[in-house]
């Protein structure tokens, strides 16, 4: 199977800049991370410090190599093993009692709890990765590049819109009750 570079470059960047704005969060808020690592009880206390950095770099290498045509199929291997590896992780955190626990993937807008959508979202990332992962059916052209490259930032832009909406929907309930 092969897929055109259409729809493989803008996902790309668009996980690309998903694995950036996370990579950065855990590394401005170290301890935060490690705390949400503590939550899930997976790594030992004296570990945590460590895989905080060492998840941040994982995920900046494969953010780079997703955004450079001849790496885009490695970069998207490696996300679709990370975001599996997150998804794996959290569905054994559920399983273990910890449901509600913040999530780890909030780049800093907000707490996410852990729950079954967090998993089925990490799914359908690691399927939007997987399908990056793909051979293409042709060489990109410039045009393809600079076009994917705003088609996967405005894919950005609506992933932070509609997460800012869902951090702010009590906030607006309470509003419209007040009038």
């Amino acid at each position: 199977m092969m897929v055109d570079p259409a729809l493989s470059l803008p996902l790309a960047w668009f996980l690309g800049g998903i694995l950036v704005f996370a990579a950065m969060h855990k590394l401005r808020h170290r301890a935060e991370f490690g705390m949400t690592l503590e939550g899930y009880a997976m790594v030992p206390r004296s570990l945590i410090p460590i895989a905080t950095v060492l998840l941040a770099l994982i995920e900046l290498l494969a953010a780079a190599a997703l955004v450079i045509p001849t790496m885009m199929q490695l970069g998207a291997a490696m996300a679709a093993l990370l975001f599996a590896a997150y998804g794996l992780a959290m569905a054994a955190a559920i399983m273990r009692g910890r449901a509600g626990i913040d999530c780890g993937c909030t780049f800093g807008n907000r707490s996410d709890p852990l729950g079954w959508m967090t998993i089925v979202r990490n799914i359908a990332l690691t399927a939007a990765a997987a399908c990056v992962a793909l051979p293409t059916s042709r060489a990109p052209a410039w045009p393809d590049i600079v076009s994917s490259a705003i088609a996967g930032g405005a894919l950005l832009l609506i992933l932070h819109s509609v997460r800012a909406a869902l951090a702010n929907r009590e906030r607006i309930r309470v509003l419209k009750g007040a009038y």
